[in-house]
């Protein structure tokens, strides 16, 4: 697997896994954590990065659509869930 694939696909699972931390939490009742928050944040910026490297790379459009699409959906579930 080329390198900057398997970056994207590291910071694809580390953006879906905090979204999904985030309305676990929301959902259940308890208040935001600032830490979970900046994570997010963190998290959508090196997916950013790790998007465009591996476009110019030469990864297929379709593969880096279906995961931006999997982190896209998860946060706005959290969205919606904690109202960041």
């Amino acid at each position: 697997m080329k390198p900057t694939l398997a970056r994207l696909m590291r910071a694809t699972s580390a953006a879906t896994t905090l979204a999904n931390e985030a309305t676990e939490a929301a959902l259940a009742g308890e208040p935001a954590d600032p830490r979970v928050t900046a994570a997010r944040d963190r998290a959508r910026v090196e997916l950013r990065t790790a998007t465009v490297e591996a476009m110019a790379a030469g990864t297929p459009i379709n593969v880096v659509a279906v995961l931006s699409k999997r982190v896209r959906d998860a946060d706005q579930r959290a969205t919606r869930a904690t109202g960041d």
